[in-house]
C-alpha cells in the first residue's frame, strides 16, 4: 500500500473514529445535565424516646425493683444513641437511606421488666420478662405533612404481672401515624421537622398491647442533611489508529479493517468505500 493511499486510509479511519467519539461523548454529557447520574445522599438522626411514661414506667420500682430477683432495663445498639432515664429518656436513631418519600433509620431499642423467673440458673432469666419489646429499623414514608412510622419488632403481649405471655413479631409492621409540622423537602441541604405520633391499631399489637390506641407516643424530632452526589461520566477510549507506514502491507490492511469492524455503521461506509475503489480487498 503506497504512502498516498495510506495517508487516505488513515484519515478515512480518523474521521470515523472522531465522529463516534463526539456522539458518545454527547450522549454523556445530556445524561448529566438531565440528572441521570446524580441522587440525594440523606444522612442525620431521629431522636424519639417512644414513650415517655413507658420508660419511666420500666426504669422505675414497678418494672424493675427491689420485688425482682433478676432486672431488666433498656438496651441500645447498632448506632442508637441513649441519654437521660425515665422521664428524659431519649433514643437517637441514625439514617441508614432514603428514597423517594421514604426515610430509613438503623438501630434498634430493647425494653424488659418485670422478670418473672426466681430460680438460681440466671441464663433462665432472658426467657421470663413479662415485658419484653425490641424495635428496630424505623422508616418514615411521608407524603407532604402526613407521614406513616414502621418497625420491625418483637414484642410480648402484656396480660397482667405475673403472665408471660407468648411472642408477636413483625416486619415494618405500621407502627404509629405522623403529623409533621410542615413537609419533608429532601431537596434542601437541611431538614428539621417535628411530629406528633400516634398508634395505629397494628401498633398497639407491637407495643404488646400495653397502651390502647389512639394514645398519643413521644413527639419525633428528624434532623436530616441532604447533598446532591453526581458520578463523573465516563469517557469514551478511543482505539490506537496503527501506523499505515510500518509493517506488513497485510497487516496494515487488516489492522484497518479491524478498526473499522469496531466503529460499527460508520466502520462499514469507510469499509464499502475502499473496497469499491481498490484500495482494499474484500475480506
Amino acid at each position: 500500500m503506497n504512502r498516498t493511499v495510506s495517508r487516505a486510509v488513515v484519515l478515512l479511519a480518523s474521521t470515523a473514529v472522531a465522529t463516534t467519539g463526539l456522539a458518545v461523548l454527547s450522549t454523556a454529557t445530556h445524561a448529566a445535565e438531565v440528572g441521570e447520574n446524580c441522587h440525594v445522599v440523606t444522612t442525620g438522626t431521629a431522636d424519639w424516646a417512644m414513650r415517655t411514661s413507658f420508660n419511666s414506667y420500666l426504669e422505675g420500682p414497678i418494672a424493675n425493683g427491689a420485688l425482682y430477683k433478676y432486672k431488666g432495663g433498656i438496651e441500645v445498639r447498632d448506632g442508637v444513641e441513649t441519654s437521660g432515664e425515665r422521664a428524659t429518656r431519649q433514643f437517637t436513631w441514625p439514617v441508614s437511606g432514603s428514597n423517594d418519600g421514604e426515610i430509613n433509620f438503623g438501630g434498634g431499642v430493647h425494653w424488659t421488666g418485670h422478670n418473672h423467673y426466681t430460680g438460681d440458673d440466671a441464663s433462665q432469666a432472658p426467657d421470663n420478662f413479662i415485658l419484653d419489646l425490641d424495635i428496630s429499623n424505623p422508616t418514615i414514608e411521608f407524603n407532604g405533612t402526613q407521614a406513616t412510622l414502621l418497625v420491625d419488632y418483637k414484642s410480648r403481649e402484656f396480660v397482667d404481672t405475673t403472665t408471660v405471655a407468648g411472642f408477636l413479631s413483625g416486619t415494618q409492621a405500621e407502627l404509629a401515624t405522623i403529623t409533621l409540622d410542615e413537609a419533608i423537602d429532601l431537596t434542601t441541604p437541611s431538614v428539621t421537622v417535628i411530629g406528633e405520633t400516634v398508634p395505629t391499631a397494628a401498633g398497639v399489637d407491637v407495643m404488646g398491647g400495653f397502651y390502647p390506641a389512639g394514645d398519643a407516643l413521644a413527639p419525633i424530632t428528624l434532623n436530616l442533611t441532604n447533598e446532591v452526589v453526581c458520578d463523573e461520566p465516563q469517557e469514551p477510549e478511543t482505539p490506537e489508529t496503527p501506523d499505515a507506514t510500518t509493517g506488513s502491507s497485510e497487516g496494515g490492511i487488516l489492522g484497518i479493517v479491524g478498526i473499522l469492524a469496531a466503529l460499527g455503521g460508520i466502520g462499514a461506509v469507510v469499509y464499502n468505500y475502499l473496497v469499491s475503489a481498490g484500495i482494499i480487498a474484500a475480506y
